[in-house]
């Protein structure tokens, strides 16, 4: 449920926490007792030795469409949270110059002055969290093109340190400053081992403090954070460091991975779907069918068919439309699957005359991709892609269960111009791995970042966690309040993402953008989070 926070409302709010907050500025929040937090075995702690039970969101004051205000932080106060990630691209506040020096300034860097600054005036912890570093740290493709060059490039890793280095001399002196977050999600690219990247870690954290001695350090394991890149390997040599973990598991509940929408109905991977229930919790790919073949050159609409078998241990498939090495244009329209002569129900649209919602892309960064408008078979619509240097395809949302042994024929009709490569559909087949879920399975995939944090005697983070709306029939809440509950009841502070909602419509916002409207509140959502 969407609570219309309106600005009279919002701003009365705000207008008694802001009273409020000067008083308590001027008798305690400016005193001793909030001064730097520190780390004591586990926990976390302000300088007078009280436990920090931290809680909050990610905020984006420098990212694209970042829009943060200095009234976010007091609402996040005013909601019952007291931390915020700040999210930064380093390539929004930096202005690289000579050789191994990274000059910070314009306007990102002011931005993110004035969110240390709000945050601080707030009363709100905050934690720096480089989002995206020089050169990128993981494959997405909002990451620096998903080159992953911060591990490639020493020019990269030196800026990288500059710009640390920079930063905690900049921002040391803030109060609330709970740590610096070396990089988000990193995700180490074939031949980098867990040793260079703990080297890389070191470097930065010895910048880091040489600046801001007493300076708090978050770092994350490998393969996107997970809680199972919590081992012992990623334990560093060094005081004062906090280990993060994200957690968005199941991906077919935050994600809405394999989620097939049709009015009231609802499937997942082919099964109804439901939370807590049975869902996918893991996948494995096996091959395609047929790979490698189809159209090239310049072609007018003509029909490509092929027919084939599943995998034995495949029990899912899903449709691509292909296009590899293609230095030209391809478009794909009119999609048919047959299983023994039965239609196989595969996604929405399969003719692409009004567009495309269920279909994605497979690689955001190899080649151009859309929806068009102008061009089809029997009538104007149909999807294009061109410039791919090595492989991309359309693919369907929907995942539908195999049948081994059958005979499947797909059917796809192709137009290509200036085309090389192959360009082709096909089906994936995958092992789909399926578990009851719920609240217990939750705390299971947690439980390595608990007993990592047992077994070292070291602070743990759970930096991102959260579900997109389009989580049907009130399961995504559930699953959420689930999640919450498992960190509460294992003490471990988080931060719920996101505040402000920043490509809407759609994500998983605490305040959401209405299509051609104003923010509203996700009241529902934030009561299951502040409970």
């Amino acid at each position: 449920m969407l609570v219309h926070c309106g600005a009279k409302h919002l701003s009365r709010i705000l207008r008694m926490y802001s009273l409020l907050t000067f008083l308590l500025c001027a008798c305690f929040w400016h005193g001793e007792a909030y001064a730097r937090a520190r780390v004591e075995g586990s926990q976390l702690l302000d300088d007078a030795g009280r436990l920090l039970n931290l809680r909050g969101a990610n905020v984006l004051p420098v990212a694209p469409a970042g829009g943060l205000e200095s009234a976010d932080l007091l609402a996040i106060r005013a909601l019952g949270g007291n931390l915020a990630r700040l999210a930064f691209f380093y390539e929004m506040i930096a202005q690289p110059g000579g050789d191994t020096q990274a000059k910070l300034g314009g306007e990102g860097l002011k931005l993110l002055d004035a969110a240390c600054r709000w945050a601080e005036d707030a009363g709100v912890w905050f934690i720096l969290d480089c989002h995206v570093p020089p050169g990128g740290c993981n494959p997405a493709p909002w990451c620096a093109g998903g080159a992953r060059a911060l591990f490639t490039q020493e020019r990269n890793q030196e800026l990288f340190v500059e710009m640390w280095a920079e930063l905690a001399r900049r921002y040391r002196h803030h109060k609330h400053l709970l740590a610096y977050e070396l990089m988000n999600e990193p995700v180490l690219p074939k031949g980098y081992s867990m040793e260079q990247y703990r080297q890389l870690c070191l470097r930065v954290i010895d910048a880091i403090r040489a600046q801001d001695p007493e300076g708090l350090i978050v770092v994350g394991g490998d393969n996107w954070s997970s809680a199972r890149s919590l081992t012992d390997e990623l334990l560093l040599p060094r005081p004062g460091v906090i280990y993060t973990f994200h957690f968005y598991e199941p991906s077919a509940v935050p994600y809405g991975q394999g989620l097939w929408l049709d009015g009231v109905f609802s499937t997942v991977y082919g099964r109804p779907f439901t939370y807590p229930g049975v869902l996918p919790v893991a996948m494995r790919w096996i091959s395609n069918s047929p790979e490698d073949w189809g159209a090239t050159g310049d072609t007018d609409w003509h029909l490509l068919e092929q027919s084939f078998t599943p995998p034995d241990d495949a029990n899912y498939g899903m449709v691509l439309l292909r296009s590899t090495n293609n230095a030209g244009t391809a478009w794909f329209d009119e999609v048919e699957l047959v299983c023994d002569g039965e239609p196989v129900r595969f996604a929405k649209t399969t003719t692409f005359d009004e567009g495309a919602e269920d279909w994605w892309v497979e690689r955001e960064t190899a080649g151009e991709f859309k929806w068009d408008s102008q061009v089809g078979h029997r009538a104007p619509g149909s999807l294009r892609i061109s410039g791919t240097d090595s492989y991309n395809a359309f693919y369907s949302r929907l995942h539908f269960p195999a049948r081994p042994g059958a005979r499947y024929t797909l059917r796809c009709w192709v137009k290509t111009a200036g085309a090389t490569g192959h360009t082709y559909p096909c089906v994936a087949w995958f092992h789909v791995k399926e578990e009851h879920v719920d609240g217990e399975w939750i705390a299971q995939q947690i439980s390595p970042a608990v007993k990592f944090r047992r077994r070292h005697n070291v602070p743990v983070f759970c930096g991102e966690f959260g579900c997109t709306p389009a989580t049907p029939g009130g399961y995504g809440l559930r699953w959420i309040e689930d999640v919450a509950t498992v960190l509460s009841r294992e003490n471990l502070p988080w931060t719920y993402w996101v505040w402000r909602e920043q490509f809407p419509p759609g994500s998983m916002a605490v305040w959401c953008k209405e299509p051609e409207g104003p923010y509203v509140l996700n009241g529902s959502l934030w009561e299951v989070l502040s409970g």
